[in-house]
């Protein structure tokens, strides 16, 4: 079905150019016509006038010769192909006087008064040739003068017969003229289809699809170079447009989906403040939907002061601006948000409604306030952590200078929280810790500040606590005094009944230009001087603490030197039996630093616990051990020798990785565990009791040996004797020293021996210095021995020396795998 325009070019167009070349077909075939007809009746006339005029010749000369008989002969007997149907002579009264028409002789020519008969009347009064045509008849009429008489020669001319030729001459050529005429409208409308209606068509239609946004077929390319190059750019034109529009659909598309998923929301509301529309973000974020937010006004969501703020932007014509404002969705919650709107103006530049982007910061302001909190307060206790504090203490010492007051900073440390933690979990441990800070702070006043600052320390600040220092100190030390008191109630929870203490190391500020981490220093200082003295006490920060403290550091700087530059060396003492045949030897730890010289083991050992390096000191004593084990291994041992003693320290038993690593040692040196023997001592079951016995069973299980060092110094009880899978018993040497002049140490060592005895123990002394203590021992039951009676502790060269000695203790040694 043809649509209006297509209508237009397909038929409309060719209709009028078909009518209009038809009706100048017509006008030009009835001008054809009329033309020969015309000449048809003319030239009848100017043949039939010429033979009027030859018979009035002739008539005249038979006037002129009087021949009455050769004038009646000539009008009674005309020629036979004359087309003069009736001739007449008249004379001046149009009186017939001869006529082939014997009925007109005597009569006039002209009788009645009709049109006709007046017209002819005044041609026969004309003095020269006339003629008068009425329809197919032609009237000819001449004045004859002869004789002096006027006479009028008349003749009627039928022109049926040249009309009928002219008739049909004539149609013939207006046939063979439009026959002519069709075939040029057939070939022209041919001509304008091809040419012109068809490509216009084509035109059109792809100027509808075009407007349709339809793709367009293949193109025929017009014949006519304008038509052709208007399909091209037609063509060109709805690529570009087609692509622009792409590119706006897309663009469209794009938009719109940012609208729908954005995640912040889009508020567009008219003039009047009434939403037009939201995206779902907003929406959501109001707890409605798109279609129940459209219609609300935006005062619905605010509260008084996000009205007033709403207010000012309107009255400033919805200017662009970018302010924080409290939303409340539609159950009342509050979202902080961050709302930029900019104008949107009509047509005529009137301002018409405004859009909105509306971020909610409320889970970025509780974010960022989770984070301040994680980052100056105690996640567990909610108490002040270690940044604080020490802003805070920043603060009030400028405030304490200003103002010319003195404070304290209370260091305090949980005594026994480690065994609470190791024995009940970490839950119940969690759980003192804030039973804790809760008991500290309803003892202290506001203007104090309590933090916690590491797994169970606390430090608390007090502000303002006297004029001088005897009050001050007095004041504090009460003060302190009343936490330790506090400390020790027992705290309840769930079903256990918890007893701890607490250490305190107290520092008064400000004093001279110390800065905030000299008086933590300073506090961590004196703590460290209330745990040495027995926990469960306070003490105050001194100088000569500081000396001290001082000293420590640099001891610490000096070992870690020491490790790193291999400075630490290994001695041996060598034991013997009740034979005195050399069995084994103790390794023991030596320092030799190049700027405090010799330094004594119980000098550093203790610092080295203290600081955990003990650790990795611990570590390079078994490496060193073993190295040398292996050697002696790889050249022989002394028939007797059968073990090499290393003391481990607490904090090594207890690492978790101590029996990996112990064994993965002796494999690299390809050492057999059975020639190790380690030395622990009894404060090993202080902490973790359960885990060290585990430890034990591990490495008895594995080959090694175990000694308990320093027997009967500790408060280990009998249960671990029963329960430790140990070979060996060490008397100390400070019950030896005396065992031969004070009777309550040779009770002591008479009773360890007894007690050895009794779990199958052998029993080994240290410190023997003389006879009568070797003797001793051997009378009651000792049968090993080490001590200066047989020999200080050696040098690896000098032990050697008295290990492979070919007249020594043993003279026969022997390789061993």
């Amino acid at each position: 079905m043809l649509n209006r325009a297509n209508w237009s070019i397909r038929v409309a167009i060719p209709a009028i150019i078909s009518l209009v070349f038809l009706v100048l077909l017509t006008v030009l075939s009835l001008h054809y016509w009329h033309v020969t007809y015309g000449n048809a009746i003319a030239e009848s006339t100017r043949i039939n006038t010429h033979e009027f005029l030859e018979l009035r010749d002739r008539l005249l000369k038979n006037i002129q010769r009087a021949d009455a008989e050769s004038i009646r002969h000539l009008f009674s007997h005309p020629d036979k192909d004359s087309n003069l149907a009736r001739i007449a002579l008249l004379d001046a009264r149009e009186n017939t006087l001869y006529s082939n028409d014997p009925g007109l002789t005597g009569k006039r020519f002209v009788s009645g008064d009709t049109p006709q008969n007046r017209r002819l009347q005044a041609a026969l009064l004309q003095p020269d040739l006339q003629s008068l045509r009425e329809g197919s008849r032609l009237t000819l009429s001449i004045p004859i003068s002869a004789h002096g008489t006027p006479e009028i020669l008349v003749a009627d001319v039928n022109l049926q017969p040249a009309i009928q030729t002219a008739w049909h001459s004539a149609t013939q050529s207006i046939g063979l003229f439009w026959l002519a005429g069709l075939s040029i409208l057939g070939l022209l409308l041919l001509l304008l289809q091809h040419l012109i209606v068809r490509p216009l068509a084509q035109l059109e239609e792809r100027a509808r699809l075009i407007g349709e946004g339809q793709e367009l077929p293949p193109a025929k390319i017009p014949m006519l170079r304008e038509l052709s190059h208007l399909m091209t750019r037609l063509d060109a034109m709805h690529h570009q447009t087609a692509t622009s529009m792409q590119a706006v659909q897309r663009s469209e598309r794009h938009y719109r989906q940012l609208f729908e998923v954005a995640h912040e929301g889009i508020w567009v509301m008219d003039w009047r403040g009434v939403t037009l529309m939201a995206n779902p973000s907003m929406a959501s974020m109001l707890g409605l939907t798109t279609q129940e937010m459209t219609g609300r006004h935006l005062y619905d969501f605010l509260d008084d002061a996000g009205i007033e703020q709403v207010k000012a932007m309107y009255e400033h014509g919805g200017e662009a601006v970018h302010q924080d404002v409290r939303v409340f969705d539609i159950q009342g919650h509050c979202h902080r948000t961050l709302v930029s709107t900019r104008a949107i103006y009509d047509e005529e530049g009137r301002y018409s409604s405004t859009i909105a982007s509306v971020l909610d910061l409320t889970e970025r302001y509780a974010a960022e306030e989770e984070v301040r909190r994680h980052a100056y307060f105690d996640s567990l206790t909610g108490l002040a952590n270690r940044t604080l504090l020490f802003e805070e203490l920043e603060q009030e010492m400028a405030r304490a200078r200003r103002h010319g007051h003195q404070d304290a900073l209370l260091y305090i440390d949980l005594d026994q929280f480690k065994d609470i933690n190791d024995s009940l979990g970490h839950d119940t441990g969690d759980r003192l810790l804030q039973d804790v800070a809760r008991r500290i702070q309803s003892m202290i006043r506001r203007e104090d500040s309590l933090a916690r600052i590491g797994g169970d320390e606390f430090v608390l600040i007090m502000c303002e606590v006297g004029p001088d220092d005897d009050q001050l100190s007095t004041r504090v030390q009460t003060i302190a005094r009343n936490v330790l008191g506090a400390l020790r109630q027992p705290f309840r929870i769930d079903a256990n009944s918890l007893h701890i203490s607490a250490s305190i190391g107290i520092t008064l500020f400000p004093r001279g230009d110390t800065t905030p981490s000299d008086i933590f220093k300073q506090a961590d200082t004196a703590l460290y001087q209330a745990k040495r003295e027995g926990r469960n006490r306070i003490a105050f920060f001194s100088h000569e603490m500081q000396e001290q403290a001082t000293e420590r550091l640099s001891l610490i700087n000096h070992m870690q030197r020491a490790l790193r530059e291999n400075r630490f060396s290994l001695h041996y003492q060598p034991q013997y039996n009740s034979d005195e045949h050399l069995v084994g030897a103790e390794a023991l730890l030596r320092w030799q630093d190049p700027e405090l010289g010799q330094v004594s083991p119980a000098r550093f050992i203790p610092v080295a616990e203290d600081s955990g390096l003990i650790i990795d000191i611990g570590n390079w004593v078994i490496e060193e051990a073993l190295s040398t084990l292996s050697r002696w291994l790889e050249r022989g041992m002394p028939p007797h020798f059968n073990r090499l003693a290393i003391n481990i320290s607490t904090q090594q038993f207890q690492s978790d990785h101590f029996a990996i690593d112990l064994i993965s040692a002796c494999r690299r040196h390809k050492v057999p565990h059975h020639w190790l023997e380690l030395e622990i001592t009894e404060s090993i079951f202080i902490d973790r009791a359960d885990q060290a016995l585990h430890q034990i069973q591990t490495l008895k299980l594995a080959g090694f040996r175990f000694a308990l060092d320093d027997f009967g110094t500790g408060y280990a009880s009998l249960s671990y004797l029963k329960r430790l899978p140990l070979d060996k018993l060490k008397i100390d040497q400070s019950f030896v020293r005396d065992i031969d002049t004070d009777v309550s140490d040779a009770s002591i060592v008479e009773s360890i021996i007894a007690i050895a005895a009794l779990f199958r123990l052998t029993v080994i002394a240290e410190g023997v210095e003389t006879p009568r203590q070797l003797q001793f021992l051997k009378e009651h039951g000792c049968v090993l021995y080490q001590g200066y009676h047989f020999s200080p502790p050696l040098s690896l060269d000098d032990f050697e020396q008295l290990f492979y000695a070919p007249n020594g203790i043993s003279s026969k040694p022997h390789r061993l795998s």
